[in-house]
């Protein structure tokens, strides 16, 4: 199907939504099982060097720290695109372009 110029794939729509759908489960799975795991385990005997409990708990730390820097980051390329988008029609309506030759022309005019 064609639409506005652009050539938009109907056929793996659904099994992609699919497909990230099961891996945010998956996901969610895993980070509430790895926190009950460290919450029913925080009153635990520990050894302070080789602890396993207190590494799960670090990991699980870790793994939040790390989705928090993806989600922060691919929110913050979202917002930069929508400014480009938005920036783009009120250039060109300012006869702006953000070529050095075109510049030049102009200031010898």
């Amino acid at each position: 199907m064609k639409e506005g110029g652009r050539i938009i794939y109907t056929a793996n729509k659904r099994a992609a939504r699919a497909a990230a759908t099961l891996f945010a489960v998956i996901l969610l799975a895993f980070l509430l099982v790895s926190a009950t795991y460290s919450v029913i385990s925080i009153d635990h005997d520990c050894h302070h060097e080789h602890c396993l409990i207190c590494h799960n708990v670090h990991m699980l730390w870790m793994l939040l720290d790390t989705i928090a820097k993806a989600v922060f980051l691919a929110i913050f390329i979202l917002w930069v695109h929508s400014l480009l988008l938005y920036i783009k029609p009120q250039a060109k309506q300012l006869g702006f372009r953000l070529s050095p030759v075109r510049l030049f022309d102009r200031m010898n005019d």
